[in-house]
């Protein structure tokens, strides 16, 4: 250790205010920039493919919490790995790096992972694989790096460790309630073994483990190609899904229209959960779009989640079973076979640029706030308000982007793809009651 000044060392070394706290400023760090750099791109690639394997599955599971779960980790990881696209540019790195694969067998981990059959694999491959290896790993890096030099690094990687960290106390209670306690721990422990094979084969995560195979393993079940389901899935404790919205009668005093619109409005929030499936699936699709288009759209994938969850808790919050009452599914289950571009379009320039109008959202915080008084449902709406804004903001930008920068050609094909949801949604309705809704209600969809 070099000399330090006699007058500085007793308050800097002995009280431990030198060097902003951070410690061992002597010792050389575990990685230059390359090697850094390198290390770094892995847990990027990582986490930018769960973001597309997480978005592909939504739609696939059944189960309401694991759906929401996915909504709300594929946008943590898709900030994760906007962190650190960044930090890696800053390591001497050329943008085309990023679009790199950095490891075939790293690869072959999360296409295998892709393929899980069932609730309880897709659980035990996040939460007992992939992601505690991210987490070791994370963790090692932090304490080896250089604490000055590398600092950026730490600081990136101790928030991606903050979400890690919940994620695994969800995903291992999960695995726990669902698998173990239900009797299902046979049933997935060639997947997991499976997966941890090939983990071990690429090194880790960060591929410097011992026993990592010198060229890629073989496939198990990624030959198979991975798609969509055609109809929207929702577990066993709902009565199945419909095409047209339902009330809840039965919780609704007679001629209370207030009270009525009160509740039809928590019964739109709740059931938003089509509209998350519809831009999973465009997020699944078309990731062949910049990371930009990604980045925004898991944000609007989250935001759907939550305006889901609003509509539970209000729900909820009067005594309201829910799961009870058919779920409504036509965002996703129309507009399925149409193009990405114009599933997008739809949502994001037709329900939710229409939703901007003053007989939009803003309509429906006043109506929470002035008429039926309710302060709950009120700061819900005001919050929903806000972020379709935003998501009106993506459909310009996005939309636009998919038409190849054309808005007019956008604002068509959103025209045409409302037109042909209304006609589908009036015609189940009027086979199923005998009676159409209105042609074009208030912000039907996100």
């Amino acid at each position: 250790m070099p000399d330090v000044d006699s007058g500085a060392k007793p308050l800097a070394h002995e009280l431990g205010l030198h060097y902003a706290g951070l410690p061992q400023p002597y010792e050389a760090g575990a990685f230059g920039v390359e090697e850094n750099a390198a290390i770094l791109r892995r847990y990027e690639f990582v986490h930018r493919k769960l973001v597309y394997l997480q978005a592909g599955h939504l739609p696939r599971r059944a189960l309401w919490e694991l759906k929401v779960a996915l909504g709300r980790h594929l946008y943590e990881d898709a900030e994760a790995a906007a962190a650190l696209r960044a930090r890696i540019l800053d390591l001497r790195q050329n943008a085309s790096a990023l679009n790199r694969e950095p490891d075939q067998r790293l690869t072959l981990v999360l296409e295998e992972l892709l393929h899980a059959r069932s609730d309880e694999e897709l659980l035990v491959g996040l939460h007992e694989v992939v992601r505690p290896a991210l987490l070791r790993t994370m963790r090692a890096h932090v304490r080896t790096t250089h604490q000055v030099v590398d600092y950026p690094t730490i600081r990136t990687l101790r928030t991606i460790i903050a979400d890690l960290e919940e994620q695994l106390v969800w995903g291992q209670r999960a695995c726990r309630l669902l698998v173990d306690e239900r009797g299902r721990r046979d049933e997935v422990e060639e997947f997991a073994q499976r997966l941890r094979g090939f983990l071990d084969a690429a090194g880790g995560i960060d591929g410097r483990e011992q026993g990592a195979a010198p060229v890629a393993a073989r496939r198990w079940r990624s030959l198979a190609p991975f798609s969509l389901p055609e109809k929207s899935v929702r577990d066993e404790r709902m009565p199945g899904t419909v095409l047209y919205r339902h009330s809840a009668p039965d919780r609704i005093p007679p001629g209370d229209e207030i009270r009525k619109r009160l509740i039809d409005k928590m019964r739109v929030r709740q059931e938003e959960m089509t509209a998350v499936e519809l831009i999973a699936g465009v997020i699944w699709l078309k990731q062949d779009q910049p990371w930009d288009f990604t980045l925004d759209l898991a944000r609007h994938c989250w935001d759907e989640v939550r305006h889901a969850l609003f509509g539970q808790a209000a729900l909820e919050a009067e005594g309201i079973d829910w799961m009870s009452y058919p779920q409504y599914t036509s965002d996703y289950d129309v507009n399925i076979t149409n193009l990405p571009a114009a599933q997008y379009a739809w949502l994001s320039v037709g329900i939710e640029g229409g939703a901007m109008k003053r007989t939009g959202k803003r309509a429906e915080f006043e109506f929470c706030r002035d008429e039926a008084h309710h302060p709950l449902m009120t700061q819900f709406q005001d919050y929903d308000w806000a972020d379709e804004v935003t998501h009106a903001g993506f459909g310009r930008e996005w939309a636009s982007h998919l038409y190849d920068g054309d808005m007019e050609q956008a604002r068509a094909v959103a025209d045409q793809a409302l037109a042909e949801f209304w006609t589908a949604v009036r015609q189940a309705a009027t086979e199923h009651t005998g009676e159409a809704p209105a042609p074009k209600p208030a912000n039907l969809g996100g």
